[in-house]
Order: structure tokens, then sequence, then C-alpha cells
């Protein structure tokens, strides 16, 4: 894959998120992104209809510190993982395994200079932290192949996301860095689907997720009023 050298002028990167990224302890064993990402990597088999993903060429947007870049890698996809954050690629860089350089490849760039379609887009937890949901959606609508697959978890805009996502996780139990998440920049369930319709998206699956915090156990759930997960496609040009 290789990224564009001339990248637009219009941006959806959030320079201030970033920086409080760029700075984050993706590796910590207490990360509540760990069991969520095994969360992520069964919803993604379960909705392809597969046991592992070889053969699959995956772009994994914003993928940090290659949390779930690895996971996917291990189940035999191709993965690229790109990340505007040159510190969290260079995180990612020097944890992973010698065993998975073959499958799984670290560029630092935003998503705008990706210049290749894959069969299969991931953003996960990450339409919350950019300045614009319809041109990142636009943008990822791009970088996937016809009849290809997009992926999308993110976190709803409600009372109990505030509650449990904000004031309890950040403040209380401090399991999240404190100023990890901005509420008026979570999108609700019907806002994100009606948003990829636009970007040219054919939405097919919505579950909500809920992470226990005391448990450390990430668990799928009818109830998406805190979080959920998006199964889209690419419809075949005309």
């Amino acid at each position: 894959m290789l990224c564009k050298l001339v990248q637009r002028f219009v941006s959806t990167v959030d320079p201030a998120e970033m920086q409080r990224f760029a700075v984050y302890k993706w590796w910590n064993p207490d990360n509540v992104l760990h069991p969520f990402s095994d969360l992520r990597s069964e919803y993604i088999k379960t909705r392809l209809q597969v046991q592992n993903l070889k053969g699959l060429r995956i772009l994994d947007v914003g993928c940090g510190g290659g949390i779930m870049s690895e996971r996917l890698g291990r189940l035999g996809a191709s993965v690229v993982g790109i990340d505007p954050s040159e510190e969290a690629i260079n995180v990612a860089s020097l944890h992973l395994p010698k065993i998975l350089k073959g499958n799984v490849e670290y560029k630092n760039c935003e998503l705008s200079a990706v210049d290749e379609k894959f069969d299969v887009v991931l953003a996960s937890e990450v339409i919350e932290h950019v300045t614009d949901h319809q041109i990142f959606l636009n943008d990822l609508s791009g970088k996937v192949k016809d009849n290809g697959a997009v992926f999308l978890t993110t976190v709803s805009k409600t009372f109990e996301s505030w509650l449990l996502g904000i004031v309890a996780s950040e403040y209380i139990l401090k399991i999240v860095d404190p100023g990890t998440h901005q509420w008026d920049k979570f999108i609700n369930p019907d806002d994100l689907i009606r948003m990829c319709n636009l970007s040219g998206l054919e939405v097919h699956h919505s579950n909500g997720w809920f992470i226990d915090y005391l448990k450390f156990r990430a668990f799928f759930t009818s109830y998406s009023r805190l979080g959920y997960l998006i199964h889209c496609t690419k419809p075949q040009s005309a």
C-alpha cells in the first residue's frame, strides 16, 4: 500500500485528539480495549461468516498501537494499519511480533492519503474522535472495493454513555484516562446509519456492545444506548 505524498487541504484529524493518543498506554494489560477488540474480531468473523480471515486485505483505520491489527493478522488477514500519530505507529511497529510481520504493516498517514482499495475497512472507536463524521465516512467508502465490507464501532450519544463512558470510567473508576472522550462527538445509531447511506454504504446489521469494567469483559447486547457495532457493504458500481 502506498500513502500519497500530497494530502488534501481538508483533514478530519483533530490535532488535540492525536496528541492525546500519542501518549496512550496501548499495551497496558488493564486497557479495556483488549477485551473489546476480541469482541470486534468475533463480530467481523460472524458477519462475514468465516472462521478466519485468510485471503482478505484489511485496512485498520486509526489503528493506534496495533491492538486490532495484530488480532486480524493472527486470524490470517493481510492488514494495513494506519494512524496520523507517528508515536502510535512507532508503538505498533515495536510491539509487532516477528511471526506477524508477513501479515501486518503500519503506515503513518491519514485516511485520505491511502492509495488502495481493500476487501474490508475497519474503524474501531475512531469516528467519535474526528472533526467531521460525514467526510470521514466518505473517505472510508472510497477505500473499500465494490461488494467489500466496512465495520464501525463507536459510542452512542446518550445519558448512559456520558454517565458510564465518561463519568464512571474516566473519573470514578479511572480505567480510562480523563479527557479520552468528548460526549458531543458521540453519535447515535440512526444518525450513523443515515450518514453511511449518504456515503454510498449499505448498512446490513447493527449490534449493541457493553463492557463490564469490573469483570474486564466485553459482550454483545441488544441494548445500543452505550455503544454499538455496524456492518456495511459497498454496493457494486453501476
